[in-house]
C-alpha cells in the first residue's frame, strides 16, 4: 500500500507529466519487396534497406533486413516514404497505400457530421509496408491542381469535364491536389477521389481549410476525415532526385471560435529538419502546401510565421521550390535572403502560388458545354500546372482548361482606334501572361510598323475579367454564381502603340519569356480608322 506522501508524489507527477503513466509503445515492422504485388509480406519476400519510416516527426531507415522501430504515443499514423527506385501500391483509384493507421479508438467524432477512423484496436506486431520496384525517367513530371473545391456532385462534374478529361494518360509520374480538394462537404472526398484516379497515375493530396471537420473541437482533431480517406496530412516521397514533402499548414481554431490561420507547429518542423538530414545536398527538395508560405498575394495575407525557419533548413539545398493554392490567383515568388533562404549559385527558392482548376470557385456564365467561364480573379483562366524535374533544372507551365498548350496570354488593345488617338490613352497595349512574375521578359511590337519594344510590369486588374465581371453582375442568370470583384494580376504588361500608324488593320504581336525560360507568341489584330 502507497503511503499518503506516495500517493501526492504520484498525483503531482501525473499533473506534471500526463503521459507518464503511459508507456509509450513502439512500432516495429519491415519495409519489405512484394515480389507477387499482392499487399502482404510472404514468406521469403525480402525487406528493404535504407528506406525512411515516419510517425511524423521522427525519420528513421530501415536496416539491412528492411526493419524499423518507432516510439508512438497516442493516436498516430506511420507512413513509409517512397524511395528512388520503388513505387508504394495504389488502390483501383491510384490512391497510394504507404501508411498504417493506429487510433485504438478510433476518431473522436461522436459529434461530427462526417466520420473519422474506426477503433484500429491493438497496435499490430509488425505494421509492414510494401514497395515495388521503379524506375523514374530522368525527367520528372507532375500535376499540380489547386483547390477544385466541389460543393456538389454537379460540381464534381464539372471538374471532371474541364480538368480530369484532358489529364487521362498524362505523360507525368504522381499528381497532387494542393488542397480544397472539396468545398466543406467532406462527403464528396469519394466521388473526388473516383474521380482523380481517371488520370491515372499516382495521386497524392494536401490538406486545405476547405477539407477539415469543423465539428473538431480543436486543430488536432480537425483532419480526422482527411485521415480516414488520405491518411496522414504531413508526409513525403520521392522520384529519382526529387523530393516532395506536403505539409498541412491550415491551423483550426476550433468549433468554438471558428476560423484558421496558416502556420506549422514545432513537430511538423521537426519532420521537415529529420527528413531533410537523409537527404544528399544535390537533390531537389519541393515542399506543398495549401495557404502559401510568403505574403506574396495582392490581398495582403500575411505569411506562414514559420516561413524563415522552413527557408533556413531549405538553405543547405541549391535546388528548391515550393508550391500553394488557395488564393485562385496563379501568381510566382522568388525569396532570397531577406526571407531567410541563403541564395546559392543557382538562384533563390521559388514560390509559386498555383491558381484553381475551380477558377473562381466554379463562377460565372455557362460555356457551350454547360460549364461555368469560372477565369479566376486574376485574369487567368482556370487550369492546372505541369511541373518538370531534369536534374537542377525545374520548368513550370500553366496548362488552361479546355484550351490548347500554347494559349499562355491574353493581350487587349482597342479593336478599332481613331488615327489621331493612337498616341492617347487609348492606344494602350496591356498583356496578360498567365505564368508570368517580376522575372519575366516581355516585348511588343505592331508587325511591319515598328521594332521590338520592351513592356512595363504593373499590377492591375485584368481588363477582361473586370469587363466580363461588370457584365456578369448586371446580366439576369441561373444555374451559377456571381463571378467575384476583379483581383490585382501580378502578371500584367503595358505598352503603347507606336505613332504614325496608317489607317488599316493591323497585327500586334507580343512574345514573352517566363521565369522557367518558356518563350511564348500570340498576336491580335487591330484597326486604325
Amino acid at each position: 500500500m502507497l503511503k499518503p506522501s506516495a500517493l501526492l508524489l504520484l498525483f503531482f507527477a501525473f499533473s506534471a507529466f500526463p503521459y507518464a503513466l503511459f508507456a509509450a509503445e513502439t512500432a516495429t515492422g519491415v519495409v519489405f519487396h512484394d515480389q507477387n504485388a499482392n499487399g502482404h509480406r510472404d514468406e521469403g519476400e525480402p525487406g528493404v534497406e535504407g528506406v525512411r519510416v515516419s510517425n511524423g516527426e521522427v525519420v528513421v531507415l530501415t536496416d539491412g533486413d528492411g526493419r524499423y522501430e518507432l516510439a508512438i504515443e497516442g493516436d498516430t499514423i506511420l507512413f513509409v516514404c517512397k524511395p528512388r527506385g520503388w513505387i508504394y501500391p495504389v488502390d483501383d483509384n491510384h490512391l497510394p497505400k504507404f501508411y498504417y493507421i493506429h487510433k485504438p479508438n478510433g476518431s473522436p467524432d461522436d459529434d461530427f457530421r462526417y466520420k473519422g477512423s474506426e477503433p484500429t484496436g491493438p497496435l499490430p506486431e509488425s505494421v509492414d509496408f510494401a514497395l515495388r520496384p521503379f524506375q523514374a525517367p530522368n525527367v520528372i513530371r507532375a500535376v499540380l491542381i489547386g483547390d477544385p473545391q466541389p460543393t456538389s456532385i454537379e460540381e464534381v462534374q464539372f471538374f471532371g469535364r474541364d480538368i480530369i478529361s484532358e489529364l487521362v494518360g498524362v505523360d507525368a509520374e504522381f499528381g497532387v491536389t494542393l488542397g480544397d480538394i472539396v468545398g466543406n462537404q467532406l462527403e464528396l472526398f469519394q466521388p473526388m477521389i473516383e474521380m482523380h484516379g481517371l488520370a491515372g497515375i499516382p495521386w497524392h493530396n494536401v490538406v486545405g481549410n476547405h477539407d477539415i471537420n469543423f465539428h473538431a473541437h480543436d486543430d488536432q482533431h480537425a483532419n480526422e476525415t482527411f485521415h480516414k480517406f488520405y491518411g496522414p496530412s504531413d508526409y513525403a516521397f520521392q522520384y529519382g532526385d526529387v523530393h516532395f514533402l506536403a505539409m498541412d499548414n491550415i491551423v483550426y481554431h476550433g468549433r468554438e471560435q471558428q476560423g484558421y490561420h496558416g502556420g506549422l507547429d514545432k513537430r511538423q518542423l521537426a519532420f521537415i529538419e529529420n527528413y531533410l538530414k537523409t537527404v544528399p545536398e544535390d537533390h531537389r527538395i519541393l515542399i506543398g502546401t495549401h495557404v502559401p508560405l510568403t505574403n506574396g498575394t495582392p490581398n495582403g495575407e500575411q505569411p506562414t510565421p514559420e516561413l524563415k525557419r522552413v527557408l533556413e533548413l531549405l538553405s543547405r539545398f541549391p535546388h528548391t521550390a515550393s508550391f500553394s493554392a488557395h488564393t485562385h490567383v496563379n501568381a510566382i515568388y522568388h525569396l532570397g535572403s531577406e526571407y531567410g533562404y541563403h541564395p546559392h549559385e543557382h538562384g533563390v527558392h521559388i514560390h509559386h502560388n498555383v491558381g484553381t482548376a475551380s477558377g473562381t470557385w466554379w463562377k460565372g456564365p455557362l460555356d457551350s458545354r454547360g460549364i461555368p467561364m469560372t477565369t479566376m480573379r486574376d485574369g487567368t483562366p482556370n487550369g492546372y500546372a505541369i511541373a518538370s524535374f531534369d536534374g537542377p533544372k525545374m520548368t513550370v507551365k500553366w496548362k488552361a482548361a479546355n484550351h490548347e498548350e500554347k494559349y499562355q496570354m491574353n493581350i487587349f488593345v482597342a479593336d478599332a482606334i481613331a488615327a489621331d488617338e493612337v498616341e492617347s490613352e487609348k492606344g494602350e497595349v496591356l498583356v496578360n501572361v498567365f505564368n508570368g512574375s517580376h522575372s519575366s521578359h516581355v516585348k511588343m511590337r505592331v508587325v511591319g510598323h515598328s521594332n521590338w519594344v520592351a513592356m512595363k510590369h504593373e499590377h492591375r486588374h485584368d481588363p477582361h475579367y473586370a469587363r466580363q465581371q461588370a457584365i456578369d453582375e448586371a446580366t439576369p442568370m441561373e444555374g451559377t454564381g456571381r463571378l467575384n470583384k476583379p483581383q490585382e494580376s501580378t502578371h500584367i504588361w503595358a505598352g503603347k502603340l507606336p505613332s504614325g500608324l496608317p489607317a488599316g488593320t493591323h497585327l500586334v504581336e507580343v512574345q514573352a519569356e517566363d521565369a522557367y525560360g518558356h518563350v511564348f507568341t500570340d498576336k491580335r489584330p487591330f484597326r486604325v480608322q
